[in-house]
């Protein structure tokens, strides 16, 4: 009889004690969701859970593809709650990407969707933020507030006092000192050359941050690579020859200078363009000070 109560005893103690991560898994939710309902955010579902080991610094060199910049975007928006994930760079973390009740707040429609994003060391919320997923993810802090409100500054100046940019590059000091023909000279003689690490280096920061989203799975934190963003993308170019330039008024102020770009380039394999000649529109912005022009979009008009 002592046995079989004993063994009662323990059936009954089976959910918590042999289900430790299930416990766990429970209370880590109820965390997550308790500090999103803080602020008026309701968990319709759970997208994906993802363990992601953070960068060990803000710093986004030249060409690197930009995973530093994502955070340094987002840990402003985590900050604006009082929640910091600096202290934990180079770090293992778990982000979880939950799925909303409510929309993005007036200021980001026509996007509408949201996605809660809560990144924890061990049990412990570090940072927290709304997302809006594919194919642009940057939104808004939990209270609701745009990055740009919380920062204060130009995007350019906080690039720089984020540490996100390094005026003192080699390759940065290089590329700052070409006028914008040059630059876009660089940047296609790279892909010729296949050195796409200095093709991309020839973008801006706000023009690489297209590829942390641009057809990512919507159960996804980010891309992990550009090649993840396109699918036969510059890699598709087997070469390309740049046969001159000629300005054009893109309309956009005073940081922003625009190109038509006459080409020959011969594809590997032809999907929306042919090979031979083609005319490319190319606008390129002054985005830091002391760092020059880079690359804010191409496309085939104006």
């Amino acid at each position: 009889m002592k046995l079989r109560g004993i063994s009662i005893l323990l059936i009954l103690m089976l959910p918590c004690s042999f289900s430790v991560l299930g416990c766990n898994k429970t209370a880590q939710l109820d965390a997550d969701e308790e500090l999103l309902l803080k602020y008026d955010w309701s968990i319709m579902g759970e997208l994906a859970e993802h363990r992601v080991t953070l960068p060990t610094s803000f710093e986004s060199a030249p060409g690197q593809f930009p995973i530093p910049v994502y955070w340094a975007y987002n840990n402003e928006l985590s900050k604006a709650i009082d929640l910091d994930i600096e202290p934990y760079l180079g770090n293992e973390v778990i982000a979880t990407v939950y799925e909303l009740k409510e929309e993005l707040p007036p200021f980001l429609h026509p996007y509408k969707k949201a996605r809660g994003v809560v990144i924890k060391s061990d049990t412990q919320i570090i940072g927290a933020w709304i997302d809006k997923g594919r194919h642009y993810g940057f939104a808004c802090s939990l209270d609701r507030r745009s990055f740009e409100d919380i920062v204060g500054r130009e995007w350019g100046e906080w690039l720089l006092d984020a540490g996100v940019v390094d005026i003192d590059n080699e390759l940065e000091k290089r590329l700052a000192a070409m006028l914008p023909e040059q630059i876009i000279e660089t940047y296609y003689n790279a892909i010729d050359e296949q050195d796409y690490g200095l093709a991309y280096a020839c973008f801006s920061k706000r023009n690489i941050t297209y590829y942390l989203f641009t057809n990512m799975d919507y159960s996804d934190l980010f891309n992990k690579s550009y090649s993840e963003t396109y699918v036969n993308g510059r890699e598709n170019i087997e070469a390309i020859k740049m046969e001159g330039a000629k300005p054009y008024d893109p309309e956009m102020g005073k940081d922003f200078v625009g190109y038509a770009v006459y080409l020959d380039i011969k594809f590997r394999k032809e999907i929306i363009q042919t090979s031979g000649k083609n005319r490319m529109f190319v606008i390129l912005t002054n985005e830091v000070e002391d760092l020059g022009w880079r690359i804010h979009s191409i496309g085939t008009g104006p």
